[in-house]
């Protein structure tokens, strides 16, 4: 089916919408070096209502097939973004892993391809836009909230992961998915997907976090007995993925690559991420408040799906306060952070 472009420059439903500060602002537009075997079409500003649709009070993609069942609406667009920036500070740079040896120039002058899969605000896609301006980069989702200024060398469009994608095979240097944990329930499909779009020596990095309870070694080694609120508070998330057959992406991940023999050098690594200002290390107790707010905006994301693990409203409210009094009481709490990548072979 063809591809369904944003058009630019316009109004959208990003909360964030206005032109990017970039000092590639008068190259020109390089989507002519896309390779495709469909045709793209944009979307129309009046078309836009019918991707989403509202449930007490929160908006929600309206795609019938797609499992992702968070809010994507103010709230939880700055969410996304505060975490954008909460891992920029810890890693100092928007990706873990061999990156920059696969975006740089080709001998031969080819631009290199960058893909980006569940994109939501489209703010990775544009930092490493405007890092890697040399490069093209594209940027997928169900839900049309990316900004409609984008960059000369970045594009949006509206994709449904679980489908085949419209690119030709081998179009991709770099394929890049952050925060999928709820959004994909094949995952071997979706990696021999991302096989068939990355050309042979391309590079796949996985970036998760992990949904269940975790404390710095300093503190306790057993999270379920040293943190019990956080404990109930991620077995209720657990519940209701696992009822809608949506795997622990963290953890398979990296499975499924090796399952699929078509790629080499995977590899895994684990950070953990303060929850709170509790760290000794300054700038890791800030990045902990920071991500501390980050946790307390995703209580709020979670609550309408909580509400279908069978507990009422007041005992989803209870595990709520637990969660964020365990957050401002406990010390040492922290979220487990993977990134996992891999090449082509």
């Amino acid at each position: 089916m063809p591809g369904l472009l944003l058009r630019p420059n316009g109004n959208s439903g990003s909360d964030d919408d206005e032109p990017y500060d970039s000092d590639q602002a008068d190259e020109e537009p390089l989507s002519s070096d896309d390779e495709t075997h469909n045709e793209i079409v944009e979307i129309e500003t009046e078309e836009f209502p019918t991707y989403f649709i509202e449930r007490d009070g929160r908006l929600f993609h309206s795609q019938p097939n797609a499992p992702y069942p968070l809010p994507v609406d103010t709230p939880e667009q700055e969410r996304l973004n505060w975490l954008h920036s909460v891992l920029y500070r810890l890693f100092n740079a928007h990706y873990v892993g061999p990156v920059p040896d696969v975006l740089t120039p080709t001998a031969d002058g080819r631009r290199r391809m960058v893909l980006d899969l569940c994109t939501g605000t489209g703010r990775w896609v544009m930092d490493m836009g405007a890092e890697y301006p040399e490069a093209l980069f594209r940027g997928v989702d169900i839900v049309p909230i990316a900004t409609r200024y984008p960059l000369p060398n970045v594009q949006f469009e509206m994709h449904d992961i679980s489908q085949q994608l419209r690119w030709n095979d081998g179009t991709f240097d770099f394929i890049h998915a952050r925060g999928l944990a709820m959004a994909v329930r094949n995952w071997p499909a979706l990696i021999q997907e991302i096989a068939r779009l990355l050309r042979p020596g391309g590079l796949f990095l996985s970036s998760e976090l992990g949904l269940f309870p975790a404390v710095d070694p300093s503190h306790s080694n057993d999270p379920r007995s040293y943190a019990p609120a956080s404990t109930r508070f991620f077995e209720a998330i657990g519940r209701v993925l696992h009822a809608r057959e949506i795997p622990p992406a963290a953890q398979n991940v990296p499975i499924e690559l090796m399952r699929s023999q078509r790629f080499a050098n995977v590899t895994v690594n684990h950070s953990s991420i303060p929850i709170g200002g509790w760290h000794s290390q300054e700038e890791l107790a800030n990045i902990g408040q920071d991500f501390r707010r980050v946790q307390e905006r995703f209580t709020s994301t979670v609550t309408p799906l909580l509400q279908e693990s069978g507990l009422t409203q007041l005992q989803v409210a209870e595990l709520i306060a637990d969660y964020l009094q365990e957050l401002d009481t406990v010390q040492g709490l922290v979220s487990v952070y993977y990134t996992t990548f891999a090449f082509r072979i």
